[in-house]
């Protein structure tokens, strides 16, 4: 976590908000409804997924490490 923030607005009942973070760790989510003129605001949250995706410096070192244990096996 770097002390960035990210805000974006969803105007209808039917957009879509996504994001994703290329750089530091997301430390925290904020969801917050604002009612504007007559009748109730109400957040909703579906398929919420939180993974990790290994850097690709990694996935090449398992790979080398792989081929390496199949060359040592034929030999």
């Amino acid at each position: 976590a770097d002390g960035s923030s990210y805000v974006n607005y969803a105007t209808t009942a039917t957009d879509f908000v996504g994001f994703y973070s290329t750089g530091a760790a997301i430390a925290s989510m904020s969801i917050q409804t604002t009612a504007t003129g007559a009748g109730s605001v109400y957040a909703t949250v579906d398929n919420l997924y939180f993974t990790v995706v290994p850097a690709p410096g990694s996935l090449a070192l398992l790979a080398v490490a792989g081929l390496g244990s199949a060359a040592r096996r034929r030999r």
